[in-house]
Parts: C-alpha cells; sequence; structure tokens
C-alpha cells in the first residue's frame, strides 16, 4: 500500500468529506448553506466602514515587562541564550527561504536579552530579507515587529511596497482565494503599524473570498470548504481553526463589526478555565458529555486549593 503524507492524507479526506455530505443536496445548495457568489463578486474596499486605530484595550510592549518568577525567567533565559541563537544559527544555513517566527523572536529577545553576536545574525537575516524577491504577506507581521521594536523602517517600507501591489491586484485582477490561515493576521498587524485603511481591507478581503466556490484548496483541513461566515462547526486543524477565530476577532474589532466573531461561534470570552462559551477548535472530538469542550485534547487538571 503506498504511503500518504499526514496532512496530504487530511486535506484529501476532508474534501472526500465535503463531497459526501453535499452530494444529496445536489440541485438544493441552500440545504448546506452554501453560497453560490464567486470571488468575481467580492470586491476589495467595496464595504462602508470606519476603521477602529487600534484594540480597545492593549498589552503592554514586550520589552516593558519584566519576569521574576522562578518559572518563566529562566525559562526566557534559556530562549535568549540557547534556543534562540541556534535557531538563528539553523536559520543562516537554509539556502533559501525564511522562518519568519524564528526572525520575528529574535528581535523581540534582543529587545530584554541584549546580545551583540545575535544582533549581527539578525542584522544579516533583515539584509536578506530587504534583497529578496517580494511574495505575499508573510513578511508583514515580522516587519512590524521589527518597526515597532526598533524603529527602522527598512522591512516596514519594503512591506508597504507589498501590500501595495497584494491591493492593486485584487482591484485589477481580483483573483480567487489561495491562500492560508495567517493572511489576515500578516495585514492587521501591519495596518496596527501603518494605519492605512487599504491595510485592514486586505485583511478584510482575505476573509471576504475564502471559501468560495472558486477558493483554491478548499478543505475542511484548514476551514475553507465554505465562507466563513456560513461556518457554524470548529472543524480542521486546531491550530489552523484558532488562527481563522483570530483573524475574524481581529478583523471584527478593527473594522467595528464585532458581530463576526459573535455570528461564527457565539463566543466573546472565555471563563477563568480558559473554556470557551462554544465548541472550540480541536483535531480530536469533544469529550462525550462535554458541554464546553476546550481547545487542548484534554482538561486542563484540576488544581485542589493548598492548605491553610
Amino acid at each position: 500500500m503506498r504511503r500518504i503524507a499526514r496532512r496530504d492524507f487530511l486535506r484529501y479526506a476532508s474534501a472526500a468529506g465535503a463531497v459526501a455530505r453535499a452530494a444529496p443536496a445536489t440541485g438544493n445548495p441552500s440545504r448546506e448553506g452554501v453560497t453560490q457568489i464567486g470571488s468575481a463578486s467580492v470586491r476589495i474596499s467595496a464595504a462602508d466602514y470606519a476603521p477602529v486605530p487600534d484594540y480597545p484595550i492593549r498589552p503592554q510592549r514586550h520589552s516593558s515587562v519584566r519576569m521574576t518568577d522562578r518559572f518563566w525567567k529562566p525559562r526566557l533565559a534559556r530562549n535568549a541564550e540557547v534556543t534562540i541563537p541556534f535557531e538563528m544559527q539553523k536559520l543562516a544555513e537554509m539556502e533559501r527561504g525564511f522562518s519568519f517566527n524564528v526572525l520575528e523572536a529574535a528581535i523581540l529577545s534582543l529587545a530584554t536579552h541584549p546580545d551583540a553576536r545575535l544582533q549581527a545574525e539578525v542584522d544579516a537575516q533583515v539584509l536578506r530579507l530587504q534583497q529578496s524577491q517580494r511574495t505575499g504577506n508573510s513578511s508583514f507581521e515580522v516587519a512590524a515587529t521589527h518597526f515597532t521594536i526598533t524603529g527602522r523602517r527598512v522591512l516596514l517600507d519594503r512591506a508597504i511596497e507589498g501590500a501595495e501591489a497584494l491591493y492593486n491586484d485584487f482591484r485589477v485582477r481580483n483573483p480567487p482565494f489561495s491562500g492560508g490561515e495567517r493572511d489576515a493576521i500578516n495585514c492587521v498587524q501591519l495596518y496596527r503599524a501603518t494605519h492605512d485603511k487599504r491595510h485592514l481591507d486586505l485583511a478584510k478581503h482575505y476573509l471576504d473570498i475564502r471559501g468560495l466556490p472558486d477558493s483554491a484548496n478548499r478543505s475542511r483541513h484548514n476551514q475553507s470548504y465554505k465562507p466563513v461566515l456560513e461556518q457554524s462547526e470548529a472543524v480542521g486543524h486546531a491550530v489552523n481553526c484558532v488562527s481563522l477565530m483570530v483573524s475574524l476577532v481581529d478583523v471584527g474589532v478593527l473594522t467595528a463589526a464585532n458581530r463576526i466573531w459573535m455570528r461564527l461561534t457565539g463566543c466573546g470570552s472565555t471563563s477563568s478555565s480558559g473554556r470557551c462559551t462554544s465548541p472550540a477548535a480541536s483535531e480530536a472530538p469533544a469529550t462525550r458529555g462535554s458541554a464546553n469542550p476546550t481547545l487542548s485534547r484534554t482538561s486542563p487538571p484540576t488544581r485542589k486549593p493548598a492548605p491553610r
């Protein structure tokens, strides 16, 4: 029997399941609630809204927080001294491609744990990124982080040029959706650095065209099997699903359309135990009898109160 990669299996199995579910409804698309509108009918910047400059509640800057406890402080130090330098060394050895998560982690780490050698490696990767060909929006978040931490615009200006190319492509060609779960998040982070409404329009558009009938590689595995506002199940890959939900919250808040999140999940907050008020994403089915399945496969252990 021919072996198949797990990710490919999940993608093909999800597609096959979707076809099987849709088959009985042939001739009556409304039974599945699947929209028949195509991306050609959804235009970028068509919605009239007043963008919000930023989140109503904003976290402290990473460099403004100091851990003094016995749990997080040594782990952050180990990341800064061992893990991140090791990952940056691996990144330097790559013949092509980038790991933007590693680069972003190094930029953030340097703000609290200065390291001349690591700084030189970051500078080299930033220069390498500047000289690489612009593709998609995957570098937007690290560009925004680099600008926020250092005040330098070298990556931000490059990201702005890339966003302009994407925006103009959607205005002229209006291609169907073919991206990933972080498209909207990347554009949101760029918007938070620039406050350019077009960057928020990009984020919203990636969500608007996701899962339309002409989308590429439609799959339950990555929650693109139908438009996001027609989805009512938390299905597929857990990380992908949560990334999509985060995107919906981000765009919903910043476009003053919070109802997007409520319409999708009915979950506006979590309890102190981390449980959502409606079913959340998980690759594994919810435990039988559990009214509020959590994001993880198992619920966190219940801690007994310490004796007085």
